[in-house]
């Protein structure tokens, strides 16, 4: 969708075959606004919300909307409350949502640090540095 030019701060959008520029504000909203479609997406397969225009949006199959009939009450209600203390952990030691942009909306290091606004080590330093708290506070 779009692209930033780290070393001079620009910030371009891709408008039909056309890259156009504009200013940090326009952009970051863009993300917003593209992070929030993506995650009403994922919300509407994980509820089992089916829509016809859901059904006929590129790469979906008609099975991603099926839920699994062999899946375990147990198992569901131990990943449910995983990833709920999960969730409650990321609140306190993400605050930028590396790991929900990285993991959760699939944002490459690269899009999450032009999103942010800071370098991509910087990105990947933090993850890093989040997932191994993850790790300490679930054992």
């Amino acid at each position: 969708m779009s692209m930033c030019k780290e070393d001079k701060k620009q910030y371009f959008v891709q408008i039909g075959n056309k890259q156009v520029e504009v200013n940090q504000e326009v952009y970051l909203e863009l993300y917003k606004d593209q992070l929030y479609e993506k995650n009403q997406q994922r919300k509407r397969r994980r509820n089992n919300i089916l829509s016809f225009d859901a059904m006929n949006e590129e790469n979906n199959d008609v099975y991603d909307f099926v839920p699994d009939m062999n899946s375990n009450a147990e198992e569901e209600a131990i990943h449910r409350a995983t990833m709920h203390k999960i969730k409650e952990i990321l609140k306190e030691i993400d605050p930028d949502n590396i790991i929900s942009l990285n993991y959760f909306l699939e944002y490459s290091e690269h899009e999450i640090s032009a999103i942010l606004g800071i370098p991509k080590h910087t990105v990947n330093r933090r993850k890093r540095k989040i997932l191994n708290s993850i790790k300490k506070l679930m054992e």
